[in-house]
């Protein structure tokens, strides 16, 4: 019986471990899926642009640019 209760609280803790490692997982993927879309505006825009600060000025700078980061939104 004690091993039983031993068991099943082994498998609640590999189970929490899984659900934290899936969070974490989660948000480097977010990010990696927001650094792409900055780095594909980047690429598509005409401005000239160096810094995540150049960026998001030349979003606002012209229409064009409004409309690829529109674009690349979800």
């Amino acid at each position: 019986m004690i091993y039983l209760i031993l068991v099943m609280m082994k498998m609640k803790e590999t189970k929490s471990k899984t659900e934290d490692d899936e969070v974490v997982n989660d948000y480097k993927g977010q990010f990696a899926m927001y650094y792409a879309r900055i780095l594909f505006f980047a690429f598509l825009t005409d401005s000239r642009v160096k810094s995540l600060q150049e960026v998001l000025t030349n979003i606002k700078g012209n229409s064009d640019n409004l409309r690829i980061a529109s674009n690349l939104n979800p």
